[in-house]
């Protein structure tokens, strides 16, 4: 199945598929959903869960830059509920999002 297919098959909007067709840089990603008012919840729902919650469009865009960040050539990215990357998340956020991945150059 080609990719404007598949797109169509999970209801994406025109802006939607064009940012499925590759994969952008967090930086990117993050611009173009700060002026949709995205919002995630990220909270402790108890001593051993962290909630995520949001709308699916908010739930995507968290997907994409999880998988931009897959890509790039730094190893940490920081959104946060109360600095960088706040305008992603709702006031009932008590957590932020650090996403670390490994291995990276400085343990290499």
């Amino acid at each position: 199945m080609n990719e404007v297919a598949e797109a169509d098959r999970f209801g994406l909007t025109a802006d939607q598929k064009k940012l499925s067709k590759s994969i952008m840089k967090t930086d990117d990603i993050c611009d173009y959903y700060a002026d949709k008012g995205v919002k995630l919840t990220v909270r402790s729902l108890d001593d051993e869960t962290v909630l995520i919650e949001g709308t699916a469009e908010a739930l995507s865009f968290l997907g994409k830059v999880l998988l931009a960040h897959a890509e790039e050539k730094e190893d940490g990215r920081l959104l946060s509920h109360n600095s960088s990357g706040q305008i992603f998340f709702t006031e009932k956020s008590t957590l932020g999002i650090y996403i670390h991945r490994i291995p990276c150059e400085e343990t290499e």
